[in-house]
């Protein structure tokens, strides 16, 4: 006669675990953030060194040589070559200020034009400052001496901008951010606030505090040109 075996059931092995304590398992998390935060490099040195995937920048323009009205018109479109398709609505992120009259600040010779762009760029701030040098010398820029009368002259501004925020502190032996004398100059200021009325320049503050400020200086005389 065989018998038939029949299986026999097996207890469960429950693994008994003991829970960590409180103090030891909350160390062990502040541990694991202290090093991914080792681990972050600086935003700002980031977005110096290789750009952002989108960055909105404000760029100045002028001009006292030659025909100044049509070469800033004819930078403006180079410019405009530059930046980005808006993320939301797929138009150019191209946008330009009125153009302005300024006497020349520290320097001789006849009025400036000036006027301030704002666009996006995924290019890093020193490769946006080589195509701005490269616009500047297809229309004839050069430099004999410190605020030389010039066919154009074109200024990065600020770099990085959000909403009302004005980017990036940076400084280096090619590139001062926000522009050194950004926050001082009405030429600037006026056509900035334009299209940026209540942005702040870092370092320097609230850019109507800012224009108010350089309006008061009888030196400065900036006006709006009839369109």
């Amino acid at each position: 006669m065989t018998r038939t075996r029949h299986p026999v059931a097996s207890t469960p092995t429950t693994t008994s675990t003991t829970p960590e304590p409180a103090a030891r398992a909350g160390g062990r998390v502040i541990e694991r953030v202290a090093e991914r935060s080792r681990a972050i490099v600086d935003p700002a040195a980031e977005v110096i060194a290789r750009g952002a995937p989108r960055a909105a920048v404000f760029v100045g323009l002028g001009a006292n040589l030659g025909d100044a009205r049509a070469t800033i018109a004819a930078a403006i479109d180079e410019l405009r070559e530059l930046a980005l398709a808006d993320a939301s609505t797929g138009m150019s992120s191209f946008v330009a200020s009125s153009l302005w009259r300024s006497a020349p600040v520290d320097a001789a010779g006849p009025d400036f034009l000036n006027a301030v762009a704002r666009f996006e760029t995924a290019l890093s701030p020193h490769d946006l400052l080589d195509a701005l040098q490269a616009i500047e010398q297809r229309f004839g820029r050069e430099r004999p001496y410190r605020n030389a009368p010039r066919t154009l002259d074109l200024d990065l501004l600020l770099f990085g901008v959000a909403d009302n925020d004005g980017g990036v502190r940076h400084i280096d032996d090619r590139l001062e951010l926000p522009h050194p004398r950004a926050a001082q100059r009405a030429f600037v200021l006026e056509p900035l606030a334009e299209l940026w009325p209540d942005g702040e320049i870092p370092g320097a503050g609230r850019l109507a505090d800012l224009l108010a400020r350089a309006r008061l200086d009888v030196a400065q005389r900036v006006e709006l040109v009839a369109s």
